[in-house]
C-alpha cells in the first residue's frame, strides 16, 4: 500500500527518539557493531595469548558473521556507517586493549578458577570479591 506524500509514515514504537536525541535503531545497531568488533579482535588476542580454543573462536566468528549480515539485511544499514562506528570503537587505542582484555579474561580466563589447597577459603573469597567489583562496575561476569 503506498504511502502519500501528506501522510506520515509509521514508525514502530522502538524506532522512536528516546531521551538522548539519538534514535533506538542507532544505538541499537551501534552497540551491535562494537561487540562485533570485539568479537574479532577477541579472536585474535586469543591466538596471540596461546589461548586458542576452536569451539570458542568459531562461535565468535559465528557472532560477529551474523551481526554483519543482520546490520546490513535487516537493519538495512550503509556500509559507510558501520566503518564510521568500527573507526571510533577502536579511536583510542588503549581503551580499545583494555576492553578486549577484559572481555578475553571473562570468556576464557589466562588463570584457572579452581582452588584447591589449605588456603582454599581466602582463593574463594578472592573470587568472589572480584565478581562482586565487576558486576559494581557494570561489568558482566562470563562463567
Amino acid at each position: 500500500m503506498p504511502v502519500k506524500k501528506t501522510q506520515k509514515k509509521r514508525r514502530p514504537k522502538w524506532a522512536m527518539d528516546i531521551a538522548t536525541g539519538k534514535r533506538t535503531l542507532e544505538t541499537v545497531a551501534v552497540s551491535f557493531i562494537r561487540y562485533m568488533e570485539l568479537a574479532m579482535a577477541a579472536r585474535i588476542y586469543l591466538e596471540a595469548t596461546n589461548r586458542f580454543n576452536p569451539k570458542l573462536d568459531f562461535r565468535l566468528y559465528s557472532e560477529a558473521d551474523f551481526i554483519m549480515n543482520a546490520l546490513e539485511h535487516i537493519f538495512h544499514l550503509k556500509k559507510s556507517f558501520i566503518a564510521d562506528v568500527q573507526y571510533n570503537t577502536k579511536k583510542d587505542k588503549k581503551k580499545w586493549e583494555e576492553e578486549v582484555k577484559d572481555y578475553c579474561q571473562g570468556i576464557s580466563p589466562e588463570k584457572s578458577l579452581i582452588a584447591t589447597g589449605p588456603n582454599m577459603e581466602a582463593e574463594m573469597a578472592k573470587i568472589i570479591q572480584r565478581d562482586k567489583m565487576a558486576k559494581n562496575k557494570g561489568g558482566k561476569v562470563i562463567i
